[in-house]
């Protein structure tokens, strides 16, 4: 090389350690691949081999084209954890790993985050909260892996936002992990959810009965106690009164009714009275009047739902859930539940995502239901390992010495300096093998006798 072209900013090299260069780097392999798909001709009658020319696209396509932008947002490759500058082939494939459990965790929380999604905006976008759930929890899947990724970076000046990425990728993989259970639930068990919804609901309105029934024996009906406090009132007002005082004879009526009207109710039922008062208590007379007759209607009231309630708790356990509520309380069957096929389901998303939650954890709490909750388990199980042995290794990549040199600018100028001496040392060892060459193929003059 000429001495002009020797200064500090050039690395001499030869063209065999350029091919050994290409030979090893991990970078590179792609061109490797290429090279190894290139076919040969020989030529028979020159006794020469062609090499058919490389596509020279090679380069530029590999960050080109749908299937590879898709597949680095959503798997993205083990060079989408480290910077540009070095790697080893023993570095990029600890990368690998890393990323692939990384975006192995996102992927298996995006599955049972779909239909938590799905179910909770089904009843404001119906069928469109299928792609708009597909949608949202592969948004939640690239965010996270996005996280991942910006995690790693822990160069000078950026170390915050390494750690901050990593909290955002720990807080996301954690909901999401917490949730997992659920997720799956609904997905294989949404029948099995469905049921023991309707059975709670069941169980829900036997006991609020058995509580009015309690109320009504206690005498403790809000009308009943309306009355007897108006009464009570009115009794003590009375009290210390002369018959004659005019005041006596206005709080007598209040509490009573006229004369005229309690000689019309003497030998009447409770049923008729009603009857005659527009089958109204507040319409009978005197505040005593109605304490008397709500009282005897809620004794009578008491005694119907004493004997509803065992026919009720009697049926509970002989009928489904789902039937009993369609028998017994339609009401409340229709508003919470509809028919989809020939499955009976919740009618509300937002109601099925809450049952399913109740439920889940309700038996994960829960020694002797724990084991009921099956294959829901065991993907939150999963979901717990993928998602700390991602946050550890995101973790500890982000801090190993090869990381860190990977982005590393000092490096970046070296490796230039290098480039450039490959290409000066390649270019001067090009020009004298031509002239090697011309000189080889010049016929040789011969000297005069």
């Amino acid at each position: 090389m000429p001495d002009s072209a020797r200064d500090s900013s050039i690395v001499e090299l030869s063209p065999l350690t350029l091919v050994k260069w290409i030979d090893t780097s991990p970078d590179l392999r792609y061109i490797r691949e290429a090279a190894d798909k290139i076919q040969a001709r020989y030529d028979s009658d020159s006794k020469e081999i062609s090499f058919q020319t490389p596509n020279r696209r090679t380069v530029s396509s590999r960050a080109e084209g749908i299937r590879h932008s898709l597949k680095e947002l959503f798997w993205p490759s083990g060079k989408s954890l480290r910077g540009k500058t070095c790697a080893s082939q023993e570095f990029d494939q600890s990368c690998t790993n890393t990323a692939s459990l990384m975006a192995g965790s996102t992927l298996w929380d995006a599955v049972s985050t779909y239909p938590i999604i799905q179910y909770g905006i089904s009843s404001y976008l119906g069928i469109l909260s299928i792609p708009s759930a597909v949608m949202a929890s592969l948004l939640l899947m690239f965010f996270s892996n996005k996280a991942g990724q910006e995690s790693c970076n822990r160069t000078k000046g950026k170390k915050g936002s390494a750690r901050n990425a990593l909290i955002v990728f720990f807080v996301i993989s954690a909901v999401k992990t917490t949730m997992a259970g659920v997720g799956m639930d609904i997905l294989v068990n949404g029948s099995g959810i469905t049921k023991e919804y309707a059975s709670q609901l069941a169980g829900d309105q036997i006991t609020k009965s058995q509580n009015q029934l309690d109320e009504l024996r206690k005498l403790k009906n809000p009308k009943y106690l309306e009355y007897k406090d108006s009464c009570d009132s009115l009794k003590q007002q009375m009290e210390g009164l002369r018959r004659e005082d005019p005041l006596f004879t206005t709080l007598y009526v209040r509490a009573y009714g006229e004369y005229r009207q309690q000689l019309g109710n003497q030998n009447l039922s409770i049923q008729q009275i009603l009857q005659k008062h527009g089958n109204s208590v507040s319409n009978v007379p005197g505040d005593c009047v109605k304490q008397r007759i709500q009282a005897e209607i809620d004794g009578s009231a008491a005694d119907q739902l004493s004997l509803q309630l065992d026919k009720w708790r009697t049926e509970k356990e002989s009928l489904p859930s789902l039937q009993f509520l369609q028998k017994y309380f339609p009401t409340i069957y229709n508003d919470k539940f509809k028919s989809q096929g020939n499955e009976v389901v919740i009618r509300d998303g937002g109601e099925m995502v809450m049952a399913a939650s109740t439920q889940f954890f309700s038996k994960l709490a829960d020694s002797s239901r724990i084991w009921g909750l099956g294959f829901s388990l065991f993907w939150m199980f999963i979901s717990i390992i993928l998602s700390i042995g991602a946050v550890f290794l995101l973790w500890g990549k982000s801090r190993s010495e090869d990381m860190k040199m990977s982005y590393s600018n000092e490096l970046l100028l070296e490796r230039e300096k290098f480039l450039e001496g490959y290409s000066m040392t390649l270019d001067e060892f090009q020009s004298m093998r031509r002239n090697r060459m011309s000189q080889r193929n010049a016929p040789v003059q011969e000297n005069p006798s």
